[in-house]
């Protein structure tokens, strides 16, 4: 494992993406952000999402930080 901390940015409108949070959509079996989730904290030695906590805190042991830019 990495010494390092991996940062998954989960934020913005999606407008490209139809206005779709494409971070939840399915994907393997699984929510997209969760199969990266899942594959980065084996990887990294912590993952810290950067996005909206109301809609990721589902996932367990991960540290989420508000976007700061909201509505980008």
């Amino acid at each position: 494992m990495l010494k390092i901390n991996a940062v998954l940015l989960a934020g913005g409108k999606s407008r490209r993406f139809g206005n779709v949070d494409k971070a939840l959509l399915p994907f393997a079996g699984t929510t997209l952000i969760e199969y990266i989730y899942s594959n980065l904290k084996n990887n990294f030695n912590k993952v810290i999402i950067i996005g909206s906590k109301d809609k990721y805190s589902f996932i367990d042991d991960v540290e989420i930080h508000e976007d700061i830019y909201k509505n980008k």
